[in-house]
């Protein structure tokens, strides 16, 4: 996957501050510096309106090496062409949802380990 690498190469190439990012998309100021480094996941509402935003599918921004000359001429369109390039953006998606899920548990066993106990997070 290619996401981290993706959002800085758009933002950089639509001129925008990581600040500048962040306000455009509603989040705290280091959050787009997060997403750059890997080190978080955007949501996936944060996906369709950065994808909106740089004009790209959400499938290409997660999947493609966007600063490759082949993934530059292809045409940004609003949804996946083939049932393939659904599968791949719907698989892509849920491993995003997969890691958001894993990072709450493991939050919420530090937080309130009972309150994990209960729902069968150990």
């Amino acid at each position: 996957m290619y996401l981290s690498e993706n959002i800085r190469l758009l933002r950089k190439a639509s001129g925008f501050s990581q600040k500048e990012l962040s306000d455009k998309l509603q989040l705290s100021s280091n959050q787009v510096s997060k997403y750059e480094k890997g080190d978080a996941q955007p949501r996936i509402e944060t996906l369709i309106l950065l994808s909106q935003l740089f004009d790209v599918d959400v499938s290409d921004l997660i999947l493609l090496d966007l600063s490759t000359e082949k993934a530059k001429a292809r045409p940004a369109t609003i949804a996946p062409k083939s049932e393939e390039e659904q599968d791949k953006m719907l698989n892509a998606l849920n491993d995003l949802l997969m890691k958001r899920v894993m990072q709450i548990e493991e939050e919420l066993k530090k937080v309130d380990p009972e309150r994990a106990r209960e729902l069968g997070i150990e």
